[in-house]
């Protein structure tokens, strides 16, 4: 039992995101310093590859909301990093914002599935 816990511990990491600015690049991607992080959980349009229009500006409506939230947090910021990282090498992460899972929000607004 005790060593589930810890092979645990080892997979997640939630840690407090105080006084570090966060770059929101996407919908679904924030940069931490020169950490680039992909947020799970959900999926936003594509900002740089959009097949419309209209998906452009779908991507630009989720991109602007994630700033917002961001931004705009009155309690506190999370990020629960996974051990995994994307083929594009970018850390693998959840986001909370003042204790809900952005992906939550995200989706509860329309914005990504």
């Amino acid at each position: 039992m005790l060593k589930h816990l810890i092979i645990a511990l080892f997979l997640v990491i939630s840690v407090p995101v105080f006084a570090q600015r966060i770059d929101v690049i996407d919908g679904d991607t924030i940069r931490i310093g020169s950490e680039k992080i992909r947020l799970v959980g959900f999926n936003t349009p594509e900002k740089h590859d959009a097949k419309c229009q209209q998906e452009a500006l779908m991507a630009a409506e989720a991109t602007d909301y994630l700033r917002t939230l961001v931004n705009n947090s009155t309690k506190q910021i999370d990020i629960e990093r996974l051990k995994n990282k994307d083929k594009y090498r970018r850390t693998l992460a959840y986001l909370f914002v003042d204790g809900i899972d952005v992906a939550d929000i995200m989706i509860g607004q329309g914005l990504a599935e």
